[in-house]
């Protein structure tokens, strides 16, 4: 059974078409709350075998992400539901597909993941435009950045502190 999970939808502008599309697409809506944060994704989804968590540190979260996951969809689906959104210029970034290893993380950690994720990948691709940008340039002495920004972008190490450090490069370069 299709289901989508949503966290942080409360006062969406466009809250009302995203609960249409998921209406007319008889997809089952859960929504969680403040209250659910500490709760594993699993519970929260009503799947067996997970039992109410009584773990409540993480009543404090202050996080303005919207948040969706979707549940039980085949690729076909998710991408259709996707397009749907789309057309009514429904934008949510911050999304996930349920899997075997998140349904056993809480709200709360998945939420911090995909704003970490998603945090990364805007660096990424604004190191591709940075990139981009000193090629266009066609300046030699462009090379070295271009090179050392290169080789991140295949880095399998790659991260947040090495990501910022090479943008900073470029930002004092244009």
């Amino acid at each position: 059974m299709e289901k989508i999970l949503l966290y942080g939808f409360e006062n969406y502008e466009k809250k009302d078409d995203l609960y249409s599309i998921l209406k007319e697409n008889n997809i089952n809506l859960v929504e969680a709350g403040k209250d659910e944060l500490c709760q594993n994704i699993g519970y929260i989804l009503g799947l067996d075998g997970f039992e109410k968590n009584e773990n409540e540190e993480e009543k404090d979260f202050n996080s303005k992400t919207n948040f969706m996951m979707f549940c039980d969809f085949t690729e076909k689906r998710l991408y259709e539901i996707i397009g749907d959104l789309k057309e009514k210029d429904i934008y949510i970034p911050h999304k996930a597909v349920l899997t075997e290893t998140n349904k056993n993380w809480t709200l709360f950690y998945m939420i911090n993941h995909i704003e970490e994720e998603h945090r990364l990948v805007m660096k990424y691709q604004n190191l591709c435009k940075c990139i981009k940008k000193a090629q266009e340039i066609k300046n030699p002495k462009l090379n070295v950045y271009i090179e050392e920004a290169e080789k991140l972008r295949v880095d399998k190490n790659l991260t947040e502190e090495k990501l910022d450090e090479m943008l900073e490069k470029f930002m004092k370069l244009f």
